[in-house]
């Protein structure tokens, strides 16, 4: 097999240097790549296209709403602040089959803010984010 499967459980978020505490699932950046068309008369009716600027998309969490935490503030304090901050999300070691440990680092800004108070007595309150990355993503093992 060339990779296994692993439950993500254990990966963590940290946002503006305070970790965001409650995390229930993050994605990681959505990123994408343009495309620049580069058809020239000799292209034999056929478009042509290179690679263009790189774009490192958002990022979405979800978290069960702890009042007083102090990742959960920083986000709703950023999104009022439009600062751009660096965040981390941290993958558990259980994720590689070295014990290693994989970082995602990028700048970044919540552009989305909100959550779910449920009336069920079986529910918990959610936190929902979506940090959209601000430049580069940098992926590191470690």
């Amino acid at each position: 097999m060339a990779g296994q499967i692993f439950v993500p459980n254990g990966t963590t978020l940290t946002f503006d240097s305070s970790d965001v505490g409650g995390l229930v699932s993050i994605s990681l950046p959505s990123e994408t790549k343009g495309d620049v068309e580069s058809t020239t008369n000799d292209s034999a009716l056929q478009r042509t296209y290179i690679p263009g600027l790189r774009d490192g998309g958002t990022v979405t969490i979800t978290c069960r709403l702890i009042p007083g935490d102090a990742g959960q503030a920083k986000l709703r304090t950023n999104y009022a602040a439009n600062e751009v901050v660096e965040a981390v999300i941290t993958l558990p070691d259980a994720a590689t089959t070295d014990s290693t440990v994989t970082t995602y680092t990028f700048d970044c800004y919540v552009n989305a803010l909100g959550g779910d108070l449920p009336q069920d007595a079986d529910d918990t309150a959610t936190l929902t984010a979506t940090l959209k990355v601000a430049g580069a993503v940098t992926e590191a093992t470690a």
